[in-house]
């Protein structure tokens, strides 16, 4: 899941076993919907790229546009190189964040980065972070950090104190995590959801408006 005007980090690799250079041109697509559907595309950009025998690794993002409205999306790398054709879809979720900024470029920008700029250092504090959007209406998206792994509970309760949810139960590796919970078979109202992972408990509210 990306949030509107920020990046959508994808890896490329390319094994080339035929032992000498293949080159040709590969179309990178962004498209308003699940699944690379071509009527649904909202951008293609073409690179010429050539392939020494081995494996190279490319690492790239999509900038998403302000303009882009939450919901579902994809991107796909197609092409052919030397007598090879290729075609990889992935799917993605564009959420309104908050804090947002408000803007009306439509410009999709596909940029080609080290290695080093796609990759996170693991937390070192263990931490809840506010569901966004708050206010929601039927959905939210929860993120939080585990600095160490170890056995994690996320739940969600009501006013009264009573468990209407249990989001994650499961032991997990220290990372970023992202849960989104479907309050549709709820009514609207206050809630808390919490955090148990090894000695940390953390608490925040959120407000479903339906």
């Amino acid at each position: 899941m990306f949030c509107r005007g920020g990046r959508f980090n994808f890896k490329l690799i390319v094994s080339n076993n035929t032992g000498s250079e293949v080159s040709g041109i590969l179309a990178f697509s962004a498209y308003s919907n699940h699944d690379c559907d071509p009527p649904n595309t909202l951008v293609t950009i073409r690179r010429t790229k050539t392939y020494p025998p081995g494996v190279t690794e490319e690492y790239y993002f999509f900038k998403v546009p302000y303009a882009a409205r939450p919901g579902k999306y994809s991107a796909s790398v197609a092409g052919s190189l030397g007598d090879y054709d290729l075609f990889c879809c992935m799917n993605a979720r564009i959420m309104e964040c908050s804090p947002w900024k408000i803007g009306n470029n439509t410009e999709w920008e596909l940029v080609e980065v080290p290695r080093s700029e796609t990759e996170r250092p693991l937390p070192t504090l263990t931490v809840l972070s506010q569901n966004y959007p708050n206010p929601f209406n039927a959905s939210t998206i929860i993120d939080y950090q585990l600095a160490a792994g170890g056995h994690v509970k996320l739940e969600v309760y009501n006013l009264l104190g009573r468990k209407v949810a249990t989001l994650v139960d499961e032991g997990q590796e220290a990372g970023y995590k992202s849960v989104n919970w479907d309050a549709s078979g709820v009514s609207s109202g206050l809630y808390f959801y919490k955090l148990t992972a090894g000695d940390c408990t953390e608490t925040r509210r959120m407000m479903l408006v339906k």
